[in-house]
């Protein structure tokens, strides 16, 4: 992080929860999530206007007061908060918070898959877009949303803010632990590499985090980098002093690298 930067100064102030400005008509949340109350896989969000609407990309637990605050933006921007949009099968532990935190808003999933396991959430509030064409009819000329691989078998998206070229990855995408030079392709911050099994000495590896098909991968990908004008990658899970946010003029090629231990392209 470089406190000579105004963004970096600005992200190393943030309050867990409330959106802070990246860019026009674009917010990041900053939150935490802890597994086993001492692996901290932070969680983050943005938030997109798109005319009078807002769309929350990603849910995460937030406390009231941050509630209260992206409710106040909403009234600022003369915007209502009408989608919430889960970009994977596990993105969805604290859906229905934000249900009822917006009421009135659409929670927009990728598959079934949480939505049947999920029996708190208010399903007459859901719509599950599917991974052949997903999208956000009123929102499209803002945002495109890629299916790509997520933790197999499970479905996920990639969503991609077209006016500021910001790329928010969720789950299978992470940043490497050398301090982002590189990407490498985890999930839930989990590198997945055969010396790798175990995400702590008494916590096994769950085998249900696994990529395991190269072709899938390699598609994965080649629709990500069909994506001409990235410009800044927003990652869920990384806290902002490790680099949540990249703006990076080589950010292709680190994307291009990110399945290099699966498939040569």
């Amino acid at each position: 992080m470089d406190l000579n930067d105004p963004l970096d100064l600005g992200m190393a102030c943030l309050r867990p929860g409330f959106p802070f400005p990246i860019d026009e008509d674009l917010w990041f949340i900053q939150a935490d999530f802890f597994l086993g109350n001492k692996l901290n896989f932070h969680n983050n969000a943005l938030i997109i206007k798109h005319e009078d609407t807002f769309i929350v990309v990603n849910m995460p637990h937030i406390s009231k007061a941050a509630f209260g605050a992206i409710k106040k933006l909403a009234d600022y921007e003369k915007a209502e908060v009408k989608y919430l949009l889960a970009p994977s099968d596990f993105n969805n532990k604290y859906v229905r918070e934000w249900q009822k935190g917006f009421p009135g808003a659409v929670v927009c999933m990728v598959s079934s898959f949480a939505l049947n396991r999920a029996k708190v959430l208010i399903k007459d509030s859901v719509t599950v877009l599917g991974m052949d064409q997903p999208e956000i009819k009123e929102a499209k000329e803002s945002i495109q949303i890629y299916p790509i691989l997520g933790i197999t078998p499970k479905s996920e998206i990639a969503v991609y803010h077209k006016s500021s070229g910001t790329l928010f990855i969720a789950d299978h995408l992470y940043p490497a632990s050398n301090g982002g030079e590189e990407l490498k392709p985890t999930v839930a911050s989990f590198y997945i590499e055969p010396s790798i099994s175990q995400i702590s000495d008494k916590e096994p590896c769950n085998e249900i985090f696994n990529v395991t098909s190269d072709e899938q991968a390699r598609d994965s990908f080649t629709n990500i980098l069909k994506i001409n004008c990235i410009k800044r990658l927003v990652f869920a899970h990384k806290s902002p002093a490790e680099g949540c946010i990249y703006m990076r003029d080589d950010i292709k090629e680190k994307l291009d690298g990110a399945y290099k231990m699966y498939v040569e392209f």
